[in-house]
């Protein structure tokens, strides 16, 4: 497997630092992902394996941070949302249709 770098390289002060100031659990998982690999020198498998994620994941973090470091933080989950209409809606929605 390649072994990706950050081209910036951040100091271990700095990345537990983004640790400690991340919003929520997935940017922490992220920034973590980025401490193993360029800090405890782990290839992106091994990361992987003790975050739970795929190393794919782990090759689009630091693809993200090489390419714009703010989006890192984004959300980036897409796709539908599981959503309940209120019969009040279902009923317009049904009614719109059959117009």
């Amino acid at each position: 497997m390649r072994n990706i770098q950050p081209k910036h390289q951040y100091a271990a002060k700095e990345l537990k630092q983004k640790m400690n100031e991340s919003k929520t659990k997935e940017e922490f998982r992220r920034w973590q992902a980025i401490y193993l690999v360029t800090e405890k020198k782990m290839r992106a498998k091994e990361a992987s394996d003790i975050l739970g994620v795929s190393v794919k994941s782990v090759y689009q973090w630091i693809y993200l941070l090489n390419k714009d470091e703010s989006r890192l933080a984004a959300k980036t989950r897409g796709g539908r949302r599981k959503y309940l209409m209120t019969w009040e809606e279902e009923e317009e929605f049904l009614r719109e249709l059959t117009e």
